[in-house]
C-alpha cells in the first residue's frame, strides 16, 4: 500500500472512532483537540511538532483512551504519526490535574533528501499536566517515543469539550 493510503487510511480510523455512537462502545467521546510543541528526534536538529487528537472515557474513570496523530518536518525528513495512547490521571477531572501514559505509534519517517523512507513502530512514554477550565482544558506533556528513530517532545494543548 502506497504511503499516502495509509497516511489516509489512519486519519480516517481516528475521525470514525471520535464519530462512533457512544452506546457501541465501553468508552465514549469526551473531547477532541490540538496540541504544539517542540520535539527532538535523534540524530536530527529540533522542530515544532503538531497533532490532534481525540478524548475517549467514561465518567469519573481515571483511565483515557487518547487516539492521535502527530507531525514534524526537519533536515529533509518528516514524520507522519498516528498513536493511540492510554492517559491515567492521579487526581478527579475538575482540578489541576497529573497524569502519566503508554502507548502505541506507527512513525512513517519519510528521507527525501536520502531516499532512507522507513516504517517504525514506536512506544510512546509520557507524563503531563492537565489545567482544566470552565471551558476547555489546556494542558502540558512530554512525550518520549521509543523506536529506530528516539523523539523527545515537549507540548502544549488544548481539548475542547473534555470532562
Amino acid at each position: 500500500m502506497e504511503r499516502k493510503h495509509v497516511i489516509v487510511a489512519a486519519i480516517a480510523m481516528l475521525a470514525g472512532l471520535s464519530l462512533c455512537a457512544p452506546d457501541t462502545r465501553a468508552m465514549g467521546f469526551t473531547g477532541v483537540g490540538a496540541k504544539l510543541g517542540y520535539t527532538n528526534p535523534e540524530r536530527l536538529d529540533g522542530t515544532t511538532e503538531v497533532g490532534v487528537h481525540a478524548e475517549l472515557g467514561e465518567r469519573g474513570s481515571a483511565v483515557t483512551l487518547m487516539p492521535n496523530f502527530m507531525y514534524w518536518n526537519v533536515n529533509s525528513y518528516s514524520n507522519a504519526n498516528p498513536n493511540l495512547d492510554v492517559h491515567y490521571r492521579f487526581t478527579p477531572s475538575g482540578t489541576l490535574t497529573p497524569y502519566v501514559g503508554s502507548g502505541v505509534g506507527i512513525n512513517f519517517i519519510d528521507g527525501r533528501r536520502f531516499g532512507d523512507s522507513d516504517t517504525q513502530v514506536g512506544m510512546n512514554l509520557i507524563g503531563g499536566l492537565k489545567f482544566p477550565t470552565e471551558g476547555p482544558n489546556y494542558f502540558l506533556e512530554a512525550r518520549h517515543t521509543l523506536s529506530d528513530l528516539n523523539q523527545t517532545s515537549v507540548l502544549a494543548g488544548v481539548t475542547f469539550g473534555a470532562r
